[in-house]
């Protein structure tokens, strides 16, 4: 992983006006923080937390288009594209929240998603399982009921497919 990682950090030093920089700074980072906290080094991942919410916090969303126009996911066309739409953002966002709850940062991953869905952006059943994950963490089962009342989408045991430790508070919800 160092090596992939020192790969990406060039590629992102490389040219500070490349069009996919945001969505690419979004993605390493959320690389290193789980490498970070699988190795255990708690100091550098609060101050890369910080450093990503920061980036996060003084996105201009005004600057970026709307939407992109629709690809074939995975299609040649779509790996060499540019990522600079809101919904390309949002993605990045979503799966840096995702690995956020996979490596505790409960607080920083409830609040993006919060952010997610505050935007329009839906959370598909594996973020939403995430998401009910955090906000137990970060805010008790109150915070879970809360959440599970006002989406409606998902059913609990579908969640637990995704995040199996929710099993633990399934009766109590």
């Amino acid at each position: 992983m160092p090596e992939v990682l020192e790969h990406m950090k060039r590629l992102i030093e490389e040219d500070q006006q490349w069009d996919n920089l945001l969505f690419a700074r979004i993605t390493y980072n959320k690389q290193r923080l789980a490498y970070l906290y699988h190795s255990r080094n708690e100091k550098e991942v609060d101050l890369l937390m910080h450093e990503t919410m920061h980036l996060i916090d003084h996105i201009d969303w005004a600057s970026l288009e709307p939407m992109k126009k629709e690809e074939v996911v995975g299609s040649w066309e779509d790996v060499n594209s540019s990522r600079i739409s809101q919904r390309d953002i949002h993605i990045a966002l979503n799966n840096l929240a995702c690995i956020l709850a996979d490596i505790e940062q409960s607080e920083e991953s409830a609040k993006l998603f919060r952010q997610l869905q505050d935007s329009g952006y839906v959370l598909n059943g594996y973020a939403f399982s995430k998401y009910i994950y955090s906000i137990w963490k970060s805010e008790g089962l109150g915070g879970v009921r809360e959440v599970m009342v006002a989406n409606k989408s998902f059913e609990f045991p579908e969640l637990t497919k995704h995040s199996p430790t929710l099993v633990e508070i399934g009766d109590q919800i």
